[in-house]
């Protein structure tokens, strides 16, 4: 495991952590996109007291490497979608900014982002566990050793709900939302958009 250390002005990861909540889940959705995506899934689960235990999304996209990761996760900014410009599958990129990832917070004060990516003809995986209250310190998990029988893809979840950022989220009222703004994307370029 490896402690990052994250470089960012605290006024900075101030406002990116207080957007709205649907700009916070539409900006992960966009990260599955501009992974090259095919199949993106949103799922989420109440409590006894109706309160969310966390909301997951999941996709097919080709996921990050432990390197990359490593430089990924210890700044804001300089993402590399600003100098590439295009996917490796050819789609225009969204983000560029690299605020995706801390944007989350506004959901929720836990994260956790597993990354399946392919190295050498095999599948590794990793993790890492972002926590609010020690934001400027993201932990890495180390690189198992293992060839896992999966595609590559990555799964984001988000625990710890802020009640007062999800009053947008109903299956119905975001599922809706979310197929019209990805709508061009959900017509010609993802074969599966589930929200459950």
């Amino acid at each position: 495991m490896a402690i990052l250390n994250l470089k960012a002005q605290n006024d900075f990861i101030e406002k990116a952590t207080n957007a709205s909540g649907k700009s916070a889940l539409t900006e992960l959705i966009w990260n599955s996109l501009d992974a090259d995506a095919s199949e993106i899934y949103i799922t989420s689960k109440k409590n006894e007291l109706g309160h969310y235990d966390f909301i997951k999304i999941e996709d097919n996209g080709h996921g990050i490497s432990h390197k990359e990761a490593e430089t990924v996760f210890d700044k804001l900014g300089g993402s590399l979608k600003a100098i590439k410009k295009i996917s490796p599958k050819g789609r225009l990129y969204h983000g560029k900014h690299g605020r995706g990832r801390i944007k989350a917070f506004t959901l929720g004060f836990k994260l956790t982002f597993r990354s399946y990516y392919q190295n050498n003809g095999d599948i590794k995986t990793f993790k890492i566990i972002h926590d609010f209250e020690n934001i400027k310190q993201p932990v890495i998990d180390d690189i198992p050793n293992i060839q896992l029988d999966r595609d590559t893809g990555f799964i984001v979840k988000i625990e710890n709900i802020r009640d007062d950022k999800i009053q947008f989220y109903s299956k119905n009222k975001i599922r809706e939302e979310i197929i019209t703004e990805f709508a061009a994307y959900s017509l010609t370029e993802v074969s599966e958009f589930i929200i459950n």
